[in-house]
């Protein structure tokens, strides 16, 4: 009924031995997506545009979002091109529950009978006072960045500003998280979410994806952030929240952290 494919270094094998013995044990057939590493690839212009991403953001991606982006695009190109209609996308540091694939049939039965979504995200940061913890570092340490008073003054007021908008947002999250306990199921956020860990996607939902990864001009897990705006997908995540990522027990390749350090940075973060 779907397919799975889990991303994975081919150096880092304690991560494979992890997704692999989990996969077994639920009973779900997969694929080892041998992934990019970022620090060792020199992608072409047609891969990645650098001039877009340095106007957009600034800055270029790190090595480990680019690996990270190229291996989830290499993905996306094989659902186009083989016609899957359901795919479900692992990285390699997931920890999955033990009805998880129950959970997912559940859900493509739903989507087949009234389509609900073309991208449903099972792994996404915590909601309610754990996001508004994880939001305040993020305004933190980006205020550090500002190099004028003007520049801190504008960033303080927008700021204060959208907290008067993240405030209720976190609430009415939290709240509908505790209700979706008593029926989980897909639900719309009113705002981005981030983490590409755990996701099903349909082929719809990957013709959407790929035209914005070729080349690759976003992260893993802004991409399908900036598809809801640009190519309509149809983007949901699951509630309550039951997959979560370990980083710190393996650490964050992307973020080149070591487990230790996630957990000095991101004390909320699993």
């Amino acid at each position: 009924m779907f397919k799975t494919f889990f991303i994975n270094l081919e150096k880092d094998t304690e991560r494979r031995i992890f997704m692999e013995e989990q996969l077994n044990n639920l009973g779900i057939p997969y694929v080892w997506q041998v992934a990019v590493d970022g620090r060792t690839y020199e992608p072409s212009s047609d891969e990645y545009d650098v001039d877009y991403i340095r106007r957009e953001n600034e800055k270029t991606l790190t090595p480990g979002e680019l690996g990270c982006a190229l291996s989830h695009r290499l993905i996306l190109e094989r659902i186009v091109k083989e016609k899957i209609s359901y795919t479900l996308v692992l990285e390699d540091d997931v920890l999955l529950p033990e009805n998880f694939k129950s959970v997912i049939e559940k859900e493509i039965i739903k989507n087949n009978k009234r389509t609900r979504w073309d991208y449903l995200l099972f792994d996404y940061p915590p909601v309610g006072y754990v996001f508004l913890v994880l939001w305040f570092s993020g305004v933190k340490r980006r205020y550090k960045l500002s190099l004028t008073l003007r520049d801190k003054v504008f960033f303080i007021a927008f700021h204060s500003l959208k907290f008067c908008y993240i405030l209720p947002i976190a609430l009415f999250e939290k709240i509908r998280e505790i209700l979706m306990t008593l029926r989980p199921g897909q639900v719309r956020f009113y705002r981005p979410v981030y983490f590409a860990g755990a996701y099903l996607i349909t082929l719809a939902g990957a013709q959407k994806l790929l035209p914005l990864a070729t080349p690759i001009r976003y992260t893993a897990d802004r991409l399908p952030n900036v598809a809801r705006l640009k190519n309509n997908l149809i983007f949901r995540c699951f509630s309550p929240r039951i997959v979560v990522q370990k980083r710190q027990q393996f650490g964050s390749s992307i973020l080149n952290m070591t487990g230790a350090e996630v957990r000095k940075l991101y004390p909320m973060m699993e």
